[in-house]
């Protein structure tokens, strides 16, 4: 591995740590809007995501590039991707735990596994059986759910769309590894998703009352974190990953969201895991990490 690899490697990893922060901070800051509706909140958090992008647009990039990426219809295709993890993953938030959430959205390496299997590319023993003691910790974790009177249809409704969310950021991961496809910049995918998200976000503050009701400081400075801190900024730092690391590795950055949203919530929510989903969660990533690191010979 020369420099120029070594360097690209080390800025992906770097970018992966950001994305799993950012996004892991966003189901802090979702729960922290309780009088907010889901739409309400994705509304906000693309408009201040938007604005942020376009600020750097303005005084830093070269928006040429930027242009020309997007007339690519593979930069669009990219952008409704992330857009529907987005959409779909504050709804999931809403409805279950952070915790369960995130530990749903980790299984997005599972995915790109079954791709493997499924296309017969080559699937090494690790990740095989990393892959198989991961599926076992997601069935533990279901089990206690079924069996809990707790477990209500909007709860199951939420891990249902969690893991939606990780399909399709499994997805994303294998679409960047394909190398005979061209590739848009980072800023121009998340720039984008964010001109896709400005029509219905507007529509949907128009028609709503509420937040011209709860828009004070403190849900301004909320807002302003989820949509700079948990989306523009995460979403360039997952691309920027996605090119230089194979699928299976990018997909987990889930799995290092799961660690950071648990610990997260259990500081600002009070939201205390059971002895079930601690021992799902320890199953869970104990696999997928057996499947994305590498033997030593």
């Amino acid at each position: 591995m020369n420099f120029y690899e070594k360097s690209s490697y080390k800025i992906a990893l770097f970018s992966i740590f950001t994305a799993a922060i950012g996004w892991a901070l966003a189901g802090i800051f979702i729960r922290l809007l309780p009088t907010f509706k889901a739409y309400e909140i994705v509304s906000l958090r693309f408009i201040f995501a938007f604005v942020f992008l376009s600020f750097f647009l303005i005084i830093k990039l070269n928006s040429r590039a930027i242009i020309n990426d997007l007339k690519q219809h593979i930069t669009w295709i990219y952008a409704i991707i992330m857009l529907s993890c987005y959409y779909i993953g504050t709804t999931a938030f809403q409805l279950a735990p952070v915790g369960e959430t995130t530990l749903l959205m980790s299984i997005a390496p599972i995915y790109v596994i079954i791709h493997q299997l499924w296309t017969k590319q080559y699937t090494s023993p690790r990740e095989k059986q990393g892959g198989i003691v991961a599926l076992i910790g997601i069935i533990i974790f279901f089990i206690s759910n079924f069996s809990s009177t707790n477990y209500t249809a909007e709860h199951c409704l939420g891990n249902f769309l969690a893991l939606t969310v990780a399909f399709l950021f499994a997805i994303y991961a294998l679409m960047h590894s394909r190398k005979n496809i061209y590739s848009p910049s980072s800023f121009s995918v998340t720039y984008a998703m964010l001109l896709l998200s400005l029509i219905p976000s507007i529509y949907y503050l128009q028609s709503s009352i509420i937040i011209n009701q709860n828009i004070l400081l403190n849900n301004i400075f909320i807002l302003a974190g989820l949509g700079i801190v948990s989306t523009a900024i995460p979403t360039i730092a997952i691309t920027v990953a996605s090119k230089y690391l194979p699928p299976v590795i990018t997909s987990s950055v889930l799995l290092l969201e799961t660690i950071f949203g648990t610990l997260l919530a259990f500081v600002f929510l009070n939201e205390s895991p059971g002895s079930f989903f601690l021992l799902s969660t320890v199953i869970v990533l104990s696999g997928l990490l057996f499947m994305i690191t590498k033997r030593k010979k």
